[in-house]
């Protein structure tokens, strides 16, 4: 749910409008989100097996020393929307590796914003479209 969650986001804000609803223009500021986001699912005793395993992803992957995931992409691009871009193309390329279920769907068909406004009726990524179209 969580990596759904960050991606419907990541679409219908791209950028630095993102950082707005993770609290701030910080890295550290999404890795709070992310925590909250988990213990709430946590609390509620909802699956995070699939953000689990992108953690895994992570850590097998080379994103998780000493510092973690947020540290070693504020090392390479500095902190605020470049860092919070790489993350969202690490996102990604998690995603686009591991095509859920939910990721293959939500790409099928148009999808009208979910906070009910929007520039477009349809929030997906056409890159995304197309690559997975590709793919399947």
């Amino acid at each position: 749910m969580l990596l759904k969650h960050l991606y419907i986001m990541s679409l219908e804000y791209p950028g630095p409008g993102c950082a707005l609803w993770f609290g701030g223009e910080k890295l550290g500021d999404l890795r709070c989100y992310i925590s909250g986001f988990r213990s709430g699912m946590s609390f509620a005793n909802l699956s995070t097996d699939d953000d689990e395993a992108f953690f895994n992803w992570l850590k097998s992957n080379g994103y998780f020393p000493c510092g973690g995931w947020q540290q070693i992409i504020v090392d390479k691009t500095g902190d605020g929307e470049p860092a919070y871009l790489k993350f969202f193309e690490i996102l990604n390329k998690y995603l686009f590796e591991q095509r859920p279920n939910w990721l293959l769907e939500f790409n099928r068909e148009p999808q009208p914003s979910p906070c009910g406004e929007t520039r477009s009726k349809d929030i997906r990524n056409l890159e995304h479209v197309k690559m997975l179209r590709e793919l399947a």
